[in-house]
């Protein structure tokens, strides 16, 4: 028996515990794992191939067009990921968001498939898109969500997302 069809739903996103909007065509989560090569004097050292492979952590990229937005909840996350700085004024530079608490969190509603996914620590990266005309706008966003230690110096224990899968 072949795998069944999955229907998520409308990917509605909630950002903050807010609706931000509904993404047309769903939306697109990139994982992106970060590996390091461990390399053995009897595998050829530092000239060979690795012994062994650690994973160390991994971030996420999420991407979608929102087609119906709450501005307000778009606002937000657009002053958080400026560390606090209202939309078109930059903040001091050099401002952790995560110390600072502007990381939020980012659910994707999965209404008919019941696999929603919570990116915990999330920030909205460049570019947005604003297109403005006649039609329906379209404005493209992008997030990015990391594994936040909250200032430890050690990342067991933390999480990336949490259901989805």
């Amino acid at each position: 028996m072949g795998a069944p069809f999955f229907v998520n739903g409308a990917a509605g996103v909630y950002y903050s515990g807010s609706l931000l909007g509904y993404g047309l065509d769903g939306t697109e989560e990139e994982l992106s794992p970060a590996h390091h090569d461990v390399m053995f004097d009897v595998a050829g050292g530092s000239a060979g191939k690795p012994g062994d492979v650690q994973f160390l952590n991994e971030d996420a990229i999420i991407s979608l067009s929102l087609t119906a937005i709450d501005f307000a909840v778009l606002r937000l996350a657009i002053r958080n990921s400026r560390a606090g700085g209202a939309p078109g004024t930059m903040p001091a530079s050099g401002v952790l968001l995560g110390a600072g608490g502007f990381l939020r969190p980012l659910k994707i509603a999965s209404p008919l498939g019941g696999k929603p996914v919570i990116y915990d620590d999330t920030y909205l990266i460049a570019p947005t898109r604003f297109p403005r005309g006649t039609v329906n706008s379209i404005i493209a966003v992008t997030f990015r969500a990391i594994t936040y230690t909250g200032g430890e110096d050690t990342l067991e224990g933390s999480k990336l997302y949490s259901g989805g899968f």
